[in-house]
């Protein structure tokens, strides 16, 4: 319900179509955290599939933390 009531207040369906004419797939995945229960990877998922945003890479925190730990601590500094 709080999810459905923030889309409803910033605009429903014109502020999805908003987000997908983004160019900045990091400022998509801000704007997608901000509703209830959507994380950075379901932000992604959604930015992804749903929005156009093929810079989004949906990725699983077990398996950046594998990557790191196992390969290059380095690659996902920054990361959010």
């Amino acid at each position: 319900v709080d999810t459905r009531d923030l889309l409803l207040k910033r605009g429903g369906e014109d502020h999805l179509m908003k987000l997908r004419s983004m160019q900045d797939s990091q400022a998509v995945q801000d704007e997608l955290v901000k509703f209830s229960g959507i994380g950075r990877k379901v932000a992604d998922c959604v930015a992804l599939f749903s929005l156009d945003q093929d810079d989004a890479i949906p990725v699983d925190v077990h398996v950046q933390h594998i990557a790191s730990r196992d390969y290059d601590p380095t690659v996902f500094d920054g990361a959010k």
